[in-house]
């Protein structure tokens, strides 16, 4: 028992920290620049750690190819409506 608390006090397990920092919603591609430009402020103030802008980086990316995939999947849905109606009105 004594032996596992001084390997923990030693050798700490990796673990992430929480980052206390707030991003504006990210729905549109203009919307992950503007979160990406608040990011990068952040860290060049000192207010984040690089591997936390890092990271919050690789989240808005994610949630920015989220937003297009849904653009992207609502735009095919309008040109092919837009097709049965073309060959409707033929």
């Amino acid at each position: 028992m004594m032996l596992r608390l001084l390997v923990d006090r030693a050798l700490p397990k990796p673990g992430h920290s929480r980052v206390a920092f707030e991003l504006p919603p990210v729905k549109t591609l203009a919307d992950a620049v503007e979160a990406l430009d608040v990011i990068t402020r952040a860290v060049a103030a000192g207010e984040l750690a690089p591997a936390e802008g890092w990271e919050l980086a690789k989240l808005v990316r994610a949630t920015s190819l989220i937003a297009v995939e849904g653009n992207l999947v609502e735009r095919v849905k309008k040109l092919e409506e837009a097709a049965v109606q073309i060959e409707k009105d033929k």
